[in-house]
This record gives structure tokens, C-alpha cells and sequence, in this order.
């Protein structure tokens, strides 16, 4: 099988093989090479060169690809299952509608790349440095993003099931309308991001940076913020029911409209400062000692029948 250059037509390598099936290509100079459809399913590709080259619809289920070079390369729809990508270098890569579930990309870098739609259930992708890619709808659950970086990254729509990305960086970044119940937080940081009308029931937040992190008609049912930042948070029309604030620094916080039923305050710190104009309470939630809801502007409901303690 020949393997040439897309534009220019220049032969890069020639494979015995009819398929590219399984295929040993190690530290391969493939750069603008037309691959488009192939099949590459358990290739041994460690740091092969793939640059700018041409893969959509590519089939690399179970690849060795480590440290491999992917810049700019057009990868839509490509099929990445359970391959080993660590260390690789996707920036400004085309994914959009690429299958990652199960790959390991640990350390890879994806800054500025493209993949609305991808699929990265359950996929490692700790270390990742993602700063100001397109992840709009796409698929996180169960994947481990630890210590990643996805700083201005575009998140809208996507969807963190069960995930854990401690430690993760994602300032500015803009999760609106994503889906994130179950999601483990603790310790990442949110300065500054977008959590409009999203779903993080369950969610731990545990000792997150959330300073000025908008989270106005939010799901926050049970979610965990001990110890967490929230000054200067917004938490406009939230649902915050049965959510536990041991520790959290809530300096300036807006829960205007909140709803509060069975919410824990008790060790939050600088609540007397935050705005509760419009949320409502009941018997269940819990304030700090002396503190006067209802003089703040919080009104207090009865207990919606079927609702636990």
C-alpha cells in the first residue's frame, strides 16, 4: 500500500501490507499524508509524525500512538477506542465527532483544538492541557481529568457524568447547559467561569475556587461546597436543596431567588454578606447562630411533601 502526500502527490512510505491494519510505523515522517477512512486498528505508531495530515473517519481502536504529532490534522468522526495516546500533540487539531472512550491521553497537549461532539467516556485524560479548545456537546462521562488544564475552553453543552477532574484548572471556561451530575471538583479551580443552567446534582465541590463562578438557574440539589471559594459567586434561581456550605467562604455571594430547603449554612463563613433577596427556605435549612434569614430579604416555605430531611 502506497501512502502519499494529499496536496503535493509525493510518495511518504510504501507498506507491504494491503491494510494498514496493525501496521508498525514507529517514529513514521507521515506529515499531510491522505489517510481518509483507513483503517489503523492496533497500529504501532509511537511518535510518528502526522501533521497536518488527512484522517477523517479513521479507524485507530486499541492504536499505540504515544507522543505522536496530530497538529492541525483533520480527525472528525475518527475512531480512537481504548488507544494509548499519552503524551501526544493535537493542537488545533479537527475532532469534531471523534471517539476517545477508553483512550489514555494523559499529558497530551489539546490547546485550540476542535471536537464538538467527540466521545471521551471514560477516557484518562490527566494532565491534559486543553486551554481554549471547542468541547461544545461533548461527552465526558466517567473520564478522569486530573490536573487538566481547560482554561477558556468552550464546554457548553457537554456532558461530565460522573467524571472527576480534581484539581483541574478551568477558569473562564464556559460550561452552560452541561450536564454534570455526580462530578468531582475538589480542589479545581472555576475563577470566573460560566455554570449557567447546568446540572450538578451531586456534584463535590469540595475546596473549589469558585470566586465570581456564575451559576444563576443552576440544579445545585445535594452538591457538596466545604471549604469551597464562592465570594462573588452568582447563584441567582439556583436550586441549592439539601447543598452543604461547612467552611465556604460566602463573601458577596448572590442567591437571590435561590431555593434553600434543607441547605446547610452553619459553618459558612461571611454569610451576613451575600444577597438573599427573593430565595426561600424552610425548617430543614440550617443558619449560622444568630443569623435572620427573613431580615435579609429570604422567605420561609413550608416542606414540600416527599422531600427527605
Amino acid at each position: 500500500m502506497v501512502i502519499k502526500h494529499r496536496s503535493t502527490g509525493v510518495v511518504l512510505t510504501q507498506i507491504a501490507a494491503e491494510n494498514l491494519k496493525g501496521v508498525v510505523l514507529k517514529e513514521a515522517t507521515l506529515s499531510g499524508a491522505d489517510l481518509n477512512g483507513q483503517s489503523l486498528s492496533r497500529a504501532q505508531m509511537p511518535q510518528a509524525n502526522l501533521r497536518v495530515a488527512w484522517l477523517s473517519g479513521c479507524d485507530f481502536s486499541e492504536a499505540e500512538l504515544t507522543g505522536a504529532i496530530f497538529e492541525g490534522a483533520h480527525l472528525e468522526d475518527a475512531v480512537f477506542v481504548r488507544a494509548r495516546m499519552d503524551r501526544s500533540r493535537l493542537l488545533d487539531a479537527r475532532l469534531n465527532g471523534a471517539d476517545f472512550s477508553g483512550a489514555i491521553l494523559t499529558g497530551s497537549n489539546l490547546v485550540c483544538t476542535s471536537a464538538r461532539g467527540a466521545r471521551f467516556v471514560k477516557a484518562d485524560l490527566s494532565h491534559v492541557d486543553a486551554e481554549e479548545a471547542d468541547f461544545r456537546d461533548a461527552d465526558f462521562t466517567g473520564a478522569i481529568l486530573h490536573t487538566c488544564r481547560l482554561a477558556n475552553a468552550d464546554l457548553r453543552g457537554a456532558c461530565f457524568e460522573d467524571a472527576s477532574a480534581r484539581d483541574g484548572i478551568f477558569i473562564y471556561a464556559d460550561f452552560t447547559l452541561a450536564r454534570l451530575p455526580r462530578v468531582v471538583l475538589t480542589d479545581a479551580d472555576l475563577k470566573g467561569a460560566s455554570l449557567l443552567e447546568c446540572d450538578l446534582t451531586d456534584a463535590d465541590l469540595t475546596e473549589t475556587n469558585l470566586l465570581r463562578t456564575r451559576f444563576d438557574h443552576a440544579t445545585l440539589v445535594r452538591a457538596c461546597f466545604d471549604d469551597a471559594n464562592l465570594s462573588g459567586a452568582r447563584l441567582v434561581d439556583t436550586n441549592l436543596s439539601g447543598a452543604v456550605f461547612e467552611g465556604a467562604i460566602l463573601n458577596g455571594v448572590d442567591l437571590r431567588g435561590a431555593t434553600l430547603g434543607g441547605a446547610d449554612f452553619s459553618q459558612a463563613h461571611l454569610l451576613q454578606n451575600a444577597s438573599l433577596q427573593g430565595a426561600t427556605f424552610d425548617d430543614r435549612t440550617r443558619w449560622p447562630a444568630e443569623f435572620r434569614a427573613h431580615e435579609r430579604g429570604a422567605r420561609r416555605v413550608e416542606v414540600e411533601e416527599g422531600t427527605g430531611a
